[in-house]
């Protein structure tokens, strides 16, 4: 196989393909020519393909537009997420961070998320953050133009991340690696008493900070049926262990 060239190798997949109905997602296509026609399958009905972007493209794909939420609508997840009270005292200020984060459902969340961890910190000042987030990630983006930035998105998750100390963002990168599947974890296998213990508080620290976001996120989002939240297991979760 590493002889073959790559059409050879995608001839190979699709004649190999197991049995039933497929669906191929092409996610985030900037240059459908090179990112995805090189790669289709070939045009058999139990082949499906479903490509996300934020580009138009060729008018003869489907496409199924999905807009962002309203001002209102945007104000109220917010509102559900933090509490009506803390967001009437700053009722302008939050105005303006719904139209900072695009009024991206993803930004808002983490952004409620954010706040629901620090009751005491005013909207005020978390748009000053969120601003010099802003700054920092176009200073990037101008720097390296084949670097792109979801504005909003980007500023709200890296003020989340920043919540994290050292060890659990490490085990959250490494579990980053992973597809959403159990992962067996047993810290008690680590020798070292020390590094056992701060694999163990990571690990508690990143499984609250879910189990606390999901809880939020089926709370605000009642009316989405269906809906499956998971949480980290401290005892059958495994991260590897690799060398310096």
């Amino acid at each position: 196989m590493r002889s073959l060239q790559l059409h050879d190798k995608l001839k190979y997949c699709w004649q190999n393909w197991r049995s039933g109905e497929a669906l191929l997602v092409f996610d985030d296509v900037t240059d459908y020519a090179q990112q995805v026609k090189p790669y289709l399958p070939p045009d058999l009905p139990r082949f499906k393909v479903l490509l996300t972007t934020r580009f138009s493209f060729d008018s003869t794909l489907k496409q199924l537009p999905l807009n962002v939420l309203k001002p209102l609508a945007a104000m109220k997840l917010l509102k559900s997420l933090v509490g009506r009270e803390r967001l009437n005292q700053e009722a302008w200020i939050a105005r303006k961070i719904c139209k900072f984060l695009g009024y991206l459902p993803l930004a808002l969340e983490l952004i409620g998320r954010y706040l629901d961890k620090q009751p005491d910190l005013s909207l005020e000042k978390l748009l000053k953050r969120l601003e010099r987030k802003r700054l920092e990630h176009e200073a990037v983006a101008k720097a390296n133009p084949l670097m792109r930035y979801e504005y909003g998105v980007a500023e709200a998750i890296e003020l989340s991340w920043e919540q994290l100390d050292e060890n659990a963002q490490e085990v959250g990168c490494y579990l980053s690696l992973y597809a959403l599947a159990d992962i067996p974890l047993f810290v008690e296998n680590i020798e070292d008493d020390e590094e056992q213990e701060s694999l163990e508080r990571a690990l508690a620290t990143l499984s609250f900070k879910f189990t606390t976001s999901t809880s939020k996120l089926k709370t605000s989002s009642s009316k989405l049926k269906g809906s499956k939240t998971r949480s980290l297991n401290t005892q059958s979760l495994e991260i590897p262990h690799y060398p310096p």
